[in-house]
């Protein structure tokens, strides 16, 4: 189970707004098949599996093997038939699943399914790693909102900037270059305006390349990526390709007064733009807008004169956005904190002081008492050049 969730993580970039789901298959203690779902529209991994198996040489051994799959073979018609019928139709004798699939179409169907067909079921193998592994994706499917990520970039002081405004840059390569992963992974960033205004990002994924192979199974055996993706119609992986022109995620500007109304987000080349606003904006801007073919959607104020959160993460949960990264700047990442609307912090420390006179992350004030403190779990802890990078899994009460 464990390699079918290795396996799972080479469709994180490119299979939302489906899950990244693993599937190993086994017979006679050697693994003869692998498959993970790379792209909507495309073969799920149980038939991935299966056809990598077939590719191998192993297909007289599909019937009476194992399947080991991260998540529950689907049980729907969408734009691929359900996995649960095809996991029947091949002969398994066993499938182990690590999660049961809260989606409403499947929510245990295709288990019962297998199971009243005489198929020999186990559930909950390696489950907290898969959990782990499709976080996102369970919290969107039991919650129905995004799964929010929230980054911030901060000397060993606590600043995000000089007095000045600049920043670039507080971390090193090594800390840039793990973000633009973490943008790879998401299908929304959002900003405020003020940051799309100072700073011009493009917020697109750059520098992030698909990986050539698999992880060496326990078997010894190597598995060439490229062939699995050959099948999906994606990049080869073999050539090292750029995620960045696979994976294109929404940029998302929170902008109730109308500011940002030229720059590196109102050109579509780059990628897809959506603009929160108010009716603060003044005409002007709407103008400047339709005229770059941004889409623009108008919604209720929020505090401290911006947009209402909940409203836009209402919104983009309901397009079926897995996953939310909350770039900045700080005072938007403050108020996603403080309405209890973040999941993770991705928290980066530079190697260096800024002092007093510099610009600090914390823009609220979160607690008056001690006492009244949210205390976070930290997840990971990693070196990255000079930088440290830490992960916390956020608690609201």
């Amino acid at each position: 189970m464990m390699e079918a969730i290795r396996v799972g993580e080479f469709g994180r970039f490119t299979a939302p707004p489906n899950p990244w789901v693993g599937c190993v298959l086994a017979n006679g203690g050697s693994i003869i098949g692998i498959g993970f779902h790379a792209k909507a529209g495309k073969p799920h991994a149980e038939i991935m599996a299966f056809l990598d198996a077939e590719r191998k040489g192993n297909a007289h051994l599909i019937k009476g093997c194992t399947a080991y799959v991260t998540l529950e073979p689907c049980h729907h018609f969408g734009r691929t038939p359900p996995c649960d019928q095809e996991v029947l139709r091949r002969g398994v004798a066993r499938c182990v699943v690590a999660i049961p699939d809260p989606d409403s179409r499947v929510d245990g169907k295709g288990l019962n399914l297998l199971q009243s067909n005489n198929i020999d079921i186990k559930v909950g193998v390696c489950q907290a790693e898969a959990e782990k592994s499709l976080a996102p994706y369970l919290h969107l499917r039991r919650t129905g909102r995004s799964y929010i990520v929230i980054k911030s970039a901060c000397s060993l002081d606590g600043k995000i900037a000089c007095s000045d405004g600049t920043s670039q840059w507080i971390t090193g390569p090594e800390s840039r270059a793990r973000v633009h992963r973490i943008r790879a992974e998401s299908q929304a960033i959002i900003v405020g305006s003020e940051t799309a205004v100072t700073d011009n990002p493009m917020l697109n994924v750059r520098g992030v390349d698909f990986p050539a192979v698999n992880p060496t199974l326990e078997t010894g055996t190597e598995v060439a990526v490229n062939e699995i993706y050959v099948a999906s119609d994606l990049p080869l992986y073999s050539a090292g390709g750029d995620v960045g022109r696979t994976v294109k995620p929404l940029r998302v500007v929170l902008d109730a007064r109308g500011r940002v109304t030229s720059g590196h987000l109102l050109d579509q080349t780059i990628g897809p733009t959506l603009i929160f606003t108010t009716h603060k904006a003044p005409k002007e801007s709407l103008q400047a807008w339709e005229k770059a073919q941004v889409e623009v959607k108008l919604i209720g104020p929020g505090e401290e004169g911006g947009v209402d959160l909940k409203e836009v993460v209402h919104v983009l949960s309901s397009r079926g956005i897995i996953q939310i990264l909350v770039e900045g700047g700080a005072l938007i990442q403050n108020q996603f904190m403080a309405s209890r609307l973040g999941n993770k912090l991705e928290l980066f420390y530079g190697s260096c002081f800024i002092g007093h006179s510099g610009r600090p992350w914390a823009k609220l004030n979160f607690h008056e008492n001690i006492k009244d403190v949210q205390f976070h779990t930290l997840e990971s802890l990693q070196k990255l050049g000079n930088d440290v990078h830490l992960t916390y899994t956020l608690h609201h009460t």
